[in-house]
């Protein structure tokens, strides 16, 4: 007679994405290159003029911070909180520099890596790692590598899902590297003010405050109903992430480094909405001319911005799916500048990135994170 166990059915291997953060990027890039700024608070922005000048601050080091300086402020502001401060205007180029030598250091680790914003990325450490401790080594390993071959100083949040990594990476800044196991979510969330979470803007914490609930706790410990009633579907997500109910997010790294670009700089600023969509409509259809001359399918679209006072904020959107079409470039990159744009604030420069890029047939691994 023989004898047959049953085999249970093997379980997916436990995703650890992290996500890494140049710390106070512009300016490290600045104190890179002129090690004699070190120690003394750096402010990267628009001429101060004495504290009369117009614009304001785009990046500072984190001894300017201890005055209470930070990015967006009116530099007129910054001067009055720290006129002793030194000030130089921002070198867009140059870090831009930095950030693909960032990304190439990145790359060449072999981890499925994909770029968020000029100073921030995601890979995927799974491949190299099954355990919580693995995985911290991998950040580890990364962060000294950025340390030696950059010089820059990062911090690393890392967690099965990138939204976690992403708030694990704040968490301890600069120089952080914080870890969230699976059954850790909760406890690591209850604490952090709802302010913190990405996604949560001011009209939404707006609604969910008039609930009582200042924490990701506070909410933890209100219904699921509250919590929908009060912000939709958002709600409801956060409701569940604050259980520890991790969502399934497809995910799809960038195959390679290569990416289409093309941006234009406005002879004169530009605040009209209308100017602004046509302007975006047009580069999406340089870009969607370049993909199908080249016979390629694209997956992220991302929006570059620059102010008239030179802050510049670059954000990214990860479609379902591998797109060709013109339509999908253009409704992405409206999507990302209703997200961005600071409604009626002079734009100087705008720009359309696509990446992820693959020839169509080309089998696709998705990544479920």
């Amino acid at each position: 007679m023989e004898l047959h166990t049953a085999v249970p059915p093997a379980q997916p291997a436990q995703r650890w994405i992290a996500h890494i953060d140049l710390d106070a990027f512009y300016a490290a890039v600045e104190l890179l290159d002129h090690p004699e700024y070190r120690g003394s608070p750096l402010i990267v922005g628009a001429d101060p003029k004495g504290g009369h000048g117009r614009g304001v601050v785009v990046a500072c080091s984190y001894e300017a911070r201890k005055f209470g300086l930070h990015s967006a402020m009116p530099i007129a502001r910054a001067y009055q909180l720290c006129p002793k401060g030194l000030y130089v205007r921002p070198r867009f180029d140059r870090y831009e520099e930095v950030s693909r030598q960032f990304h190439g250091l990145l790359v060449k680790t072999g981890l499925p890596v994909q770029m968020m914003s000029i100073d921030e990325a995601v890979a995927d450490l799974t491949p190299k790692a099954s355990r919580a401790e693995e995985a911290r080594e991998i950040a580890r390993g990364l962060k000294a590598q950025l340390r030696s071959e950059l010089g820059l100083s990062s911090s690393i949040g890392v967690a099965p899902t990138r939204l976690l990594a992403k708030i694990a990476s704040e968490v301890h800044k600069p120089d952080g590297l914080v870890v969230v196991e699976p059954k850790s979510v909760p406890s690591f969330l209850a604490p952090l003010p709802l302010a913190k979470v990405p996604g949560i803007g001011p009209k939404t914490l707006e609604r969910i405050r008039a609930l009582g609930w200042e924490t990701v706790g506070d909410l933890a410990g209100g219904s699921r109903l509250e919590a929908r009633q009060a912000v939709g579907e958002l709600g409801l997500e956060l409701w569940r992430l604050a259980h520890g109910e991790l969502p399934e997010e497809a995910w799809e790294p960038e195959e390679g480094s290569r990416s289409l670009s093309t941006e234009t700089t406005f002879s004169e600023d530009v605040s009209s909405d209308a100017e602004l969509l046509d302007t975006l409509d047009r580069l999406a259809s340089e870009l969607h001319g370049q993909v199908r001359r080249e016979g390629l399918l694209y997956r992220n679209v991302a929006l570059k911005l620059r102010y008239a006072d030179f802050r510049t904020l670059t954000r990214s959107l990860t479609l379902a799916s591998h797109h060709g079409d013109l339509s999908a470039i253009q409704h992405a990159a409206r999507e990302l500048l209703q997200r961005t744009w600071e409604r009626g604030a002079p734009v100087r420069l705008i720009g359309v990135r696509l990446s992820a890029l693959r020839q169509p047939g080309k089998s696709q691994r998705r990544l479920e994170v």
